[in-house]
């Protein structure tokens, strides 16, 4: 994933008394955390145009160690074979079978 930071997340970052330090930091952290692994799926998958976010998605998924997506869109994640997709209209069944509301 390519994104720039703002300067002043940057300036946060390195300013320890500073309140956002602990937001900004972690948030560049992040970054760095996922962009190697985004930029290998996109590649390694052919992606390109708006399916980006969703090798984004994955790429986080991966991080954190989440299966499961859910999703009106399951096709975008058709190529991920790794992610189980589950469409709203599975949960919401499971959940009526349960009788809850």
């Amino acid at each position: 994933m390519d994104c720039l930071a703002d300067t002043n997340v940057l300036v946060r970052a390195v300013q320890h008394s500073h309140e956002l330090h602990g937001m900004a930091l972690e948030s560049l952290k992040e970054l760095l955390r996922l962009g190697g692994r985004v930029r290998r799926l996109v590649v390694a998958h052919g992606v390109s145009g708006v399916q980006v976010h969703d090798a984004r998605l994955v790429a986080a998924m991966r991080v954190y160690g989440v299966r499961s997506v859910l999703t009106f869109n399951g096709s975008d994640f058709s190529r991920y074979s790794e992610v189980q997709v589950m469409h709203p209209g599975q949960v919401a069944g499971l959940r009526e079978d349960r009788g809850e509301h």
